[in-house]
């Protein structure tokens, strides 16, 4: 048994679609992934191993940036 996914999107005015067969374990796996990753950032284990820092634009300027904050890449946490 496979599972066809289909997905369909605009850009830049022009309507993109596009399908793949994801097999029956590939699907369990992925939907378990998610589950797990879920169930793990509720439970407040995480210890930020992986960090990046946030730029955003200083307040009056269109391009230049200033570092703000770190971020867990893993649970999306201010670190």
């Amino acid at each position: 048994m496979y599972y066809h996914k289909r997905v369909v999107f605009q850009e830049f005015g022009e309507i993109i679609a596009y399908e793949y067969i994801v097999c029956a374990r590939c699907k369990y796996v992925n939907e378990r992934q998610s589950e797990r990753q879920k169930r793990f950032i509720e439970s407040g284990k995480c210890h930020h191993p992986i960090t990046d820092v946030i730029w955003t634009t200083i307040a009056g300027e269109d391009y230049v940036k200033e570092p703000s904050h770190t971020e867990c890449c893993i649970c999306g946490k201010h670190v």
